[in-house]
């Protein structure tokens, strides 16, 4: 964004996280926001943090599960120091049932937002507490996480995105299935378990919608006891199902056309890449390197590769390519050598 579309221009913001990934990707995401971040690893180190400050943070984001001390806690002791009665604090957290949200509110946390991170309502809570007024929020609820973040969470390997993609309809169109035997068979906490794993599974592609709407519906059957059938009954398990199915076949489809998109980027890159004969044979021995290690990076170096410029046998070669995606490392390494006496 510009300087002057940055929605978080000028704010302190202190995020807590034990997680290292997820550390770096709220920092370079609140950063390109305008935010200046402060990064704490663990409950005591951010309570700390807070209580040291001389200007302090505009607003804390609290992970809720940490190893020394958790994100209830750290709150806590953050509110125990009246200095800092006033500051916002916001949950990151994956449970949102409203035992969570009740468990927050009684900590000293004045909001939170679900696992994966939404930039956009992340932001937009940020805005509210702080007292920036926010611009007027599409209707339009967000189907799929953008591509930048989907690509991070995948390494920037667009063929393990693109394959996943592939096995995401057909492996969610199974769970759906399990789930409808499930609600004929009256099987209320068997659905709840079927649930999380679609919630879970939801989550990693980035159907949002799909992780929230399933993660709703997860709560909603945990907590029916097996006593209680006749609540679980009054549910329409097939409207139910028809709208999980909707939500399933529209980020299906955004994900298609977004895994395509990134890999017509990929291939216009590599296109206009022509290297040199010496290039190649460091290239081929880093990977023979990476082949003897089954070392998972040699997925990531032939996303780098120019494939369409490869001066050798194109059928060894592609050969080769094949055998390292379906994770056969040991028939690449044989495939390599013949792939190395091009000349």
């Amino acid at each position: 964004p510009s300087e002057s579309e940055k929605r978080l221009a000028g704010l302190k913001i202190l995020v807590v996280e034990d997680n290292e990934i997820n550390r770096e990707i709220a920092f370079e995401l609140l950063q390109a926001e305008g935010a200046v971040v402060d990064l704490a690893e663990g409950g005591l180190t951010g309570v700390n943090k807070v209580v040291s400050q001389n200007r302090g943070y505009d607003a804390v984001i609290m992970d809720m599960q940490m190893p020394d001390i958790d994100g209830l806690e750290a709150t806590r002791r953050i509110r125990a120091d009246s200095r800092f009665a006033g500051l916002p604090i916001v949950a990151m957290t994956a449970n949102v049932s409203e035992a969570d949200r009740l468990a927050c509110v009684a900590a000293g946390m004045n909001a939170h937002v679900g696992k994966p991170v939404n930039l956009d309502d992340l932001v937009h809570v940020l805005r509210q507490l702080v007292g920036v007024p926010s611009a007027p929020e599409p209707v339009a609820m967000t189907v799929v996480e953008d591509m930048d973040t989907l690509l991070r969470r995948f390494g920037h390997n667009r063929r393990l995105l693109a394959s996943m993609t592939e096995r995401f309809l057909t492996d969610m169109s199974a769970l759906l299935q399990t789930l409808r035997q499930q609600w004929q068979q009256r099987l209320w906490q068997d659905s709840s378990a079927t649930l999380h794993t679609l919630k879970g599974t939801a989550a990693t592609m980035g159907a949002v919608a799909l992780a929230r709407r399933s993660s709703e519906l997860e709560e909603q059957f945990k907590e029916i006891s097996a006593a209680d059938n006749v609540a679980a009954e009054d549910s329409d398990s097939e409207a139910l199902l028809a709208e999980l199915e909707h939500l399933l076949q529209v980020s299906h489809q955004a994900l298609v056309d977004m895994a395509s998109f990134a890999d017509v980027q990929q291939q216009q890159q590599n296109t206009n890449d022509n290297w040199p004969a010496e290039r190649w044979r460091a290239a081929l021995t880093q990977l023979g390197i990476l082949l003897r290690e089954n070392n998972m990076a040699a997925l990531a170096l032939i996303e780098q590769w120019p494939r369409a410029r490869f001066p050798g046998n194109t059928l060894k070669f592609n050969k080769l390519l094949e055998q390292i995606e379906q994770l056969d490392f040991r028939a690449a390494q044989h495939t390599l050598t013949d792939v190395q006496e091009w000349e």
